[in-house]
């Protein structure tokens, strides 16, 4: 019966908590509507870093007052409390509501857009990124956005292949010549290891491919393990008749040989994408700290 109670106590204590904290964070007053104490303590929730309670509070606002007459500035918080709390998918359902319901002109929908763009690029959706960048009235861009506008259409472009189109951005955002060289010779120089060319190497040869895009280790293995296997295939052919050898032992060994080859052309490709994400970063360095505003 004592368990039952103090049970009971805590379930009652647990229940008041919620309230209790959000009380403490934020007082509705006889001044304040609905509305207003929704909004305020969904911003006073979110500034505390309190991400999920606080997009219920938006939540709450949407529902209960379908009125309102900013609901884009709602939406932007939630998607920026998704963002807060690593949920890009979210974040971004909500920035395209915001952008629904912002009035055609609104400058808010400028930052709407590359808000949008940027998760999409955070997703590796780079062509609907530059899509909806492509889609932003660049000439009426302020200072800042057209900094973020050049940024982001750069890094889409980069990932795309692009790499001329790209400098062309970067050059906006007074990256020097010699930098932009550096990245032109980091592009080139990421198209190697060549993929096919690892394949045929170690269809050859097993594990020349694997060792042609950087992995000695996983070279010597593939060696070996093929050797092995050639050699277990011919000593057991004089043992028994060509037909059990191709049963029993032939399999494993094309298993091992041709997932080889195919693991050597994953690794040249992975090679280059490390060299592209490195040829990125070296140039984004260098781009003055002027250049780069908060976002």
């Amino acid at each position: 019966m004592k368990a039952l109670i103090l049970f009971f106590i805590l379930l009652g204590t647990g229940y008041r908590l919620p309230l209790l904290a959000k009380n403490a964070i934020f007082k509705k007053t006889d001044e304040m509507t609905d509305t207003t104490f929704l909004w305020d303590y969904g911003q006073k929730l979110q500034a505390h870093k309190k991400f999920h309670l606080a997009i219920l509070e938006y939540n709450r606002l949407l529902y209960e007052c379908p009125q309102y007459s900013s609901k884009n500035l709602v939406y932007l918080q939630i998607g920026q409390c998704y963002d807060s709390i690593a949920q890009p998918n979210h974040a971004l359902r909500f920035y395209e509501e915001a952008i629904q319901a912002t009035p055609d002109g609104d400058p808010l929908a400028q930052w709407l857009l590359l808000l949008s763009a940027r998760n999409r690029i955070a997703q590796g959706k780079f062509a609907p990124a530059l899509a909806e960048l492509y889609s932003l009235d660049t000439l009426n861009l302020r200072n800042d956005q057209a900094d973020i506008y050049h940024l982001l259409a750069a890094v889409a472009l980069h990932h795309l292949g692009s790499a001329d189109q790209c400098k062309n951005h970067l050059i906006q955002l007074d990256v020097e010549a010699e930098h932009l060289l550096k990245y032109e010779h980091a592009i080139s120089a990421s198209k190697r290891p060549n993929p096919n060319a690892a394949m045929v190497m170690s269809a050859v040869l097993p594990g020349a491919g694997q060792w042609y895009s950087g992995s000695k280790r996983e070279a010597m293995n593939t060696l070996l393990i093929n050797t092995l296997f050639l050699t277990l295939t011919i000593r057991t052919a004089r043992l028994v008749s060509p037909l059990d050898v191709m049963i029993a032992i032939l399999p494993w060994f094309q298993r091992y040989y041709v997932g080889g080859y195919n693991r050597a052309s994953l690794l040249a490709f992975q090679r280059q994408r490390i060299k592209q994400r490195d040829a990125l970063e070296i140039v984004l360095q260098q781009i003055p700290n002027n250049r780069i505003h908060g976002f």
